[in-house]
């Protein structure tokens, strides 16, 4: 089934669930005497990686995986040009709706060019990761100020990059109560011309309910260029 985030159209493809995976007893009890500190049954996370790009995040193990296709669209690669997808997925709680009712996350890799590669920031890269269409941490005038209110800020340690996370909740606007609530990241290395972006979010009572799980998540987040 289709869902909508982020102007996306994402398409669920497969449900990894590794409990259902059957393993010869002896296996597993090899497995559990070889790994002594570790428990002895399925993890509750796994990742979902670009290994060619450097990308990791770490998800419940019981989250769908979500993908694109050619016709699903791309917000940033609608905006400007000199953007290209080389890599995006999604992942998410089964039942429910993705983004609104349960927390989606969105991992992307870009390729940059022209302008936008040389005038890359740390706010431009918020601009494009973004669901507002501009940076929150530092908006450009009341009406964007009044959409948003940044609920924490932080830089990204990651060797020879520049990157942030920000927590920040949107509304449509200041008569409106506060929507969604969105833990994004972005980091760009303009010598590889590459920019990265993970979102996480979904409407402001859901992210009360799954705040714990959704700061695991983008916590996880990792980029090694």
């Amino acid at each position: 089934m289709r869902k909508p985030y982020l102007g996306a159209i994402l398409r669920a493809l497969s449900t990894n669930d590794v409990s259902r995976v059957r393993r010869h007893p002896i296996a597993v009890l090899i497995a559990c005497l070889a790994t002594l500190l570790s428990a002895c049954g399925p993890s509750s996370h796994r990742y979902i990686a670009n290994k060619a790009e450097k990308v990791y995040a770490k998800v419940p193990s019981d989250w769908d995986d979500y993908a694109f296709d050619e016709s699903d669209p791309d917000r940033l690669e609608q905006i400007t040009s000199q953007a290209t997808v080389v890599w995006r997925t999604a992942a998410a709680p089964a039942g429910g709706t993705a983004g609104v009712e349960t927390p989606l996350m969105f991992m992307a890799v870009y390729e940059l060019s022209g302008e936008l590669n040389q005038q890359m920031s740390a706010s431009l890269a918020r601009v494009a990761g973004s669901p507002v269409g501009f940076d929150p941490v530092l908006p450009q005038d009341d009406t964007q100020r009044e959409r948003t209110e940044v609920l924490s800020y932080a830089p990204l340690d990651f060797a020879d990059m520049n990157g942030t996370r920000a927590v920040f909740r949107t509304r449509d606007d200041a008569q409106s109560e506060w929507s969604n609530v969105y833990d994004i990241s972005t980091a760009y290395d303009s010598s590889a011309f590459r920019l990265y972006v993970l979102q996480v979010g979904c409407n402001a009572a859901c992210y009360e309910s799954n705040q714990a799980v959704i700061d695991k998540v983008a916590s996880s987040w990792l980029v090694k260029p």
